[in-house]
């Protein structure tokens, strides 16, 4: 979004915000969600047919609740983090 902000000539609208400490948190929580909010095969194996949630999200904060509008949030926000930085 900022880039964009940027391309059209607006850069007057980012002037009151830190965008490097912006971009370092962005990064802080998507290493964040990657450690926390994904199944990974050693806590997969605790729930019911663990096939079926290794490589999942969930919700911690919720009691591990995985919907599939969290599913679609997490994995689109890691999908445009990874196709932004690589």
């Amino acid at each position: 979004m900022t880039d964009i902000i940027k391309l059209t000539g607006n850069d007057d609208l980012l002037e009151t915000y830190d965008l490097i400490r912006l971009r370092r948190i962005w990064k802080y929580r998507v290493e964040y969600e990657l450690a926390t909010g994904s199944f990974q095969p050693e806590l997969a194996m605790y729930f019911y047919a663990p096939y079926k949630f290794v490589g999942g999200f969930f919700a911690r904060h919720d009691h591990f609740r995985t919907r599939i509008d969290d599913c679609e949030h997490f994995l689109s926000g890691l999908i445009n983090y990874y196709n932004y930085t690589y």
